[in-house]
């Protein structure tokens, strides 16, 4: 399907964009950050929340991922944003590049527009330099845009859409094109065929987006509260990999085990209720080590400098390059299912760590 070849576009675009930077501030909270219209940053900026709101005025170009982020503000640059509900409705000078459950463009962009989506929405205020391309299951247009290229489940053309280019989209239905709309070029539709699975590929793919996007706020969460166990964790990983990847495969398939002889014991229910319950969030805990440490050595080999500090650069590159390496039949899941393992083991073996790290938190 066309709109999931979008939404990958998007997901590689994202990462080269991130490797395309060198200086830039970076700003990260669990909860909330907002940046006053009133602040200036002069390089690019990068910023992870669980909520963010921009109103200020980046020079450079602008990196944001949070459950819900909106950009009120001026980016001089570009805008790569992901997050569970994207709202841009400031200006953005060059392209913006953004993908989420719901994406709303509704302010200035001088050139293109790439989105992978559920939802899209560009707005009536929305007036936009160059082209659009949207891989959507709904897709609203109301706005001022070059070429429009879409791959959609639905397609929405409003009274005011006013596209300089040509309308050329792919769908198993037929746009609803209203008939005080300005399409100045062709009309081109791709009838797609009707599958049964269809609907389920559709959601797997916003699905795998969405997943991507929490992985990297929950890590970059972790090796900023926990920088110390984070640092620790990465280095078993890089220098006992496969004595990490033993300890991984034992404890996956032991404590499951460990769990059932428990149950079958009186007084061991207790426990067994503890490690059953601790059990799934050790798992997750590893799978977030495992971009973190694989990040951190890929671009660590990139760099060819083996001691750099953990940021948000691994935290992200090895977000996504994972999720591509899982893309690849056979080889990509047994690689990554070794990498999961090991990361496992190393997080494991730092458990003695854990609680002295702990101890050293404020007290809320």
């Amino acid at each position: 399907m066309k709109y999931i070849s979008y939404i990958v576009v998007t997901a590689f675009l994202l990462f080269f964009g991130i490797f395309s930077a060198k200086a830039a501030d970076f700003i990260s909270n669990e909860k909330q950050i907002a940046i006053g219209s009133n602040q200036v940053y002069e390089g690019d900026l990068y910023v992870s929340s669980g909520d963010v709101l921009v109103n200020g005025t980046v020079n450079g170009s602008l990196f944001v991922a949070g459950g819900s982020v909106r950009t009120n503000g001026t980016v001089k640059g570009d805008l790569f944003a992901g997050g569970g509900q994207v709202n841009i409705t400031g200006n953005v000078n060059g392209s913006v590049r953004a993908g989420g459950g719901t994406v709303i463009v509704n302010g200035n962009v001088g050139k293109d527009v790439l989105i992978g989506g559920g939802n899209v929405e560009i707005g009536d205020k929305a007036q936009v330099g160059g082209d659009t391309y949207v891989g959507a299951g709904n897709l609203v247009f109301a706005g001022t845009t070059g070429n429009v290229k879409a791959g959609v489940g639905n397609l929405t053309i409003y009274p005011s859409a006013n596209i300089k280019g040509n309308l050329e989209y792919s769908s198993q239905n037929k746009a609803t094109i209203n008939s005080e709309a300005k399409i100045s070029g062709q009309t081109i539709f791709h009838e797609q065929p009707i599958k049964q699975n269809q609907a389920r590929k559709v959601a797997f793919g916003i699905g795998n987006i969405i997943s991507v996007i929490s992985t990297i706020i929950f890590a970059l969460i972790i090796i900023y509260v926990f920088p110390r166990l984070s640092a620790a964790v990465v280095d078993t990983w890089k220098r006992r990999f496969w004595w990490n990847l033993l300890w991984g495969f034992v404890f996956l398939i032991v404590v499951p085990i460990v769990i059932v002889l428990l149950f079958a014991t009186i007084l061991g229910v207790p426990i067994a209720l503890v490690i059953l319950m601790l059990y799934p969030v050790t798992l997750y805990l590893a799978k977030l080590f495992s971009v973190i440490a694989f990040g951190s050595w890929s671009y660590g080999f990139m760099l060819k400098n083996k001691e750099q500090k953990l940021s948000w650069i691994e935290v992200v590159a090895g977000t996504i390059v994972l999720e591509i390496i899982g893309l690849i039949p056979v080889v990509g899941w047994i690689a990554s299912a070794i990498i999961f393992l090991v990361s496992l083991g190393a997080f494991v073996a730092n458990f003695k760590n854990i609680r002295s790290r702990a101890e050293a938190l404020p007290a809320l």
